[in-house]
């Protein structure tokens, strides 16, 4: 509740913030770990979708690519 009125206040809320992040985090952090699992040794394209979900604050975050291998 606190940080509902901190938001409205402030214009933002810290928690939120970092949560949000981390999920940003998360979510490019595993592009390169599948992109191995498939051969690949690289992403291009990276695409990032942020979507609110359930109506109580919560988000989900996709991170899309291309794995490419890189022969010379």
């Amino acid at each position: 509740m606190f940080a509902k009125i901190r938001e409205i206040v402030c214009g933002r809320a810290g928690a939120y913030e970092k949560s949000s992040r981390e999920a940003l985090d998360t979510a490019i952090g595993e592009l390169p770990k599948h992109a191995v699992e498939f051969g690949a040794e690289a992403v291009l394209g990276l695409r990032v979708d942020v979507e609110p979900i359930g109506g109580r604050g919560m988000i989900m975050v996709i991170a899309t690519g291309t794995a490419v291998r890189l022969d010379a």
